[in-house]
């Protein structure tokens, strides 16, 4: 079966020639912001060492702008690749890999204190209480969070962290161009495909970009040196079994 993130790849064209394809009105008062994306995509590009290509578009402020995707060979023998759209107030991103991702929660989600989850909820608690269907019971767990705010809570290790939402309503022009349902879900340890919001600059995306290829890397190293063990104990077993 064809990896999706190959499809998704074979059509996509260069950033150049989308990008003059795709020329905005210039009565637009944020029509500059097609050439900027296509200039911070192409220093990604040139950084990160991925080759870039547009796949599709999205538009915000009326706006045509792009949804790109990068391409990471990870050693010659797993993919992974980035597909980004910038919509002038956030980065959003979905990671397609052909090998579990084992990155730090804190590369891409934000910490919460137990302090500052109990004033949320209180918030949403006093704000739901005016409403003649009140239900107490989500408070009794974290079901009420999601709701709240369309992100969700994520516990480990003693520790909180707040996951960016997944709804594909809020990752604009992904599905258009074909990214598979099941990438709209929050990172978890081990997962292949997830979605994640940048709350930052492009300089964010990159650091999340590289600590999420280094994990692909890792794998590929850890598999390569349980092979060799492998193949040790197989070569020591044959001289053991051997006249």
């Amino acid at each position: 079966m064809t990896f999706s993130g190959d499809e998704l790849w074979a059509n996509g064209v260069g950033i150049v020639e989308w990008a003059k394809k795709h020329t905005p009105d210039d009565n637009l008062i944020y029509a500059d912001g097609h050439a900027t994306q296509g200039r911070s995509l192409l220093s990604v590009e040139c950084l990160m060492g991925m080759e870039c290509r547009i796949i599709g578009k999205h538009t915000s402020k009326s706006v045509g702008l792009p949804v790109a995707i990068f391409k990471e060979d990870v050693c010659m023998e797993e993919k992974v690749y980035f597909i980004t759209r910038d919509n002038f107030h956030d980065l959003k991103m979905v990671v397609l890999s052909t090998c579990p991702i084992e990155v730090d929660y804190e590369v891409l989600y934000r910490r919460m204190t137990p302090e500052v989850l109990v004033q949320e909820r209180e918030s949403c608690r006093e704000y739901r209480k005016g409403g003649k269907d009140f239900d107490p019971k989500p408070f009794e767990t974290d079901e009420w969070f999601d709701s709240w705010c369309h992100d969700s809570l994520i516990r480990t290790e003693g520790r909180i962290y707040r996951a960016s939402t997944t709804f594909e309503g809020y990752y604009e022009g992904m599905k258009e161009a074909g990214v598979p349902e099941g990438a709209f879900q929050r990172y978890e340890r081990g997962r292949q495909e997830f979605s994640v919001e940048i709350r930052g600059s492009y300089v964010e995306l990159m650091v999340a970009m590289q600590a999420i290829t280094g994990e692909a890397i890792e794998f590929v190293m850890q598999r390569r040196r349980q092979e060799r063990e492998k193949e040790k104990a197989e070569r020591e077993q044959s001289k053991v079994g051997s006249p």
